[in-house]
This record gives structure tokens, C-alpha cells and sequence, in this order.
């Protein structure tokens, strides 16, 4: 998603936010967005201290080891900033919504024009056997933590 949103000629991105936004998340990110020539682009964490392994080793063979980095601002107060710079901008969240519940609580007044949050859940007839998750197995529906 991060790369399309880097690519497409009428996107631009203004910000990152990451959940829990580990600091190897952050080294991810950082990198993926220096290699699209977007390395101005800030980027927020809920939780920069998490110890969660929140990077699978798919994106260190396809980018190689990446070294952790440090966020720029809270992942709230990015959005909030982001928000007030860019009034009309569209808020896209594809994670548990941890960092948009942190900015409801700490900026209550904050006006969201347009929201887009991505959720959903593939199941058996769509996921061959080979790559499901084993908690998942046999199940064709599943309830999305990232609208409950």
C-alpha cells in the first residue's frame, strides 16, 4: 500500500503512522520511503519502545537488513499536525486503529474530513493452504480488529 500511495500521480502522501511503530518498523518505512525519493515524508509511532517483532523476514529478503530508525513525532500528533496543515487531507488507516484512537482521545476537537480504513479478513477460498496461518486454518470468515 505504502508503495502505491508513493507512486501514484495524484497521491500525495503527507505522512506515516505506525502501529505499534517499533523501532525496526520505523527502519522499514524509512528506507522503503528514502528508496522512492520520498525521505522528506514524517513519520509517526504509537509505541517506538514496543519490543513486538512487527517486521516480517519477507521485507528484510526482498529489501535486505535494514537498520532501525527513530520517528519523527507520535503517531497522534502527526495526524494532528498533518490535519491542521492540510485541512482537506484524506486519512487512510490500515492497521488496528490505535493511532486514530490516541488522536480522538488527546485532540478531541479535530475535524477528520474524509476517513478510509482498510479491514478485512481472507479466508480458506481465497488463501491456498500453503500460506495460511495456522490460528486461521479452516476459516472462511473472521471478525477484523481493525473496526472492533
Amino acid at each position: 500500500a505504502l508503495c502505491f500511495l508513493c507512486s501514484h500521480p495524484n497521491i500525495i502522501l503527507r505522512a506515516v503512522t505506525i502501529n505499534p511503530g517499533s523501532l525496526a518498523q520505523i527502519g522499514v518505512i524509512r528506507h522503503i520511503l528514502h528508496r522512492l525519493n520520498k525521505s522528506n515524508i514524517p513519520i509517526g509511532a504509537r509505541n517506538p519502545d514496543s519490543t513486538s517483532d512487527a517486521v516480517s523476514e519477507f521485507h528484510y529478503q526482498f529489501l535486505g537488513m535494514i537498520q532501525p530508525d527513530k520517528p519523527d513525532d507520535s503517531a497522534d500528533n502527526l495526524i494532528a499536525t498533518t490535519i491542521n496543515l492540510y485541512p482537506d487531507v484524506v486519512l487512510l488507516t490500515g492497521a488496528p486503529l490505535h493511532n486514530l484512537r490516541l488522536l480522538l482521545k488527546n485532540y478531541p476537537d479535530i475535524t477528520i474530513k474524509r476517513w478510509v480504513g482498510q479491514g478485512g479478513f481472507a479466508g480458506d477460498s481465497v488463501v491456498p493452504p500453503e500460506f495460511r496461518l495456522p490460528k486461521f486454518d479452516g476459516i472462511e470468515t473472521c471478525l477484523t480488529f481493525n473496526f472492533n
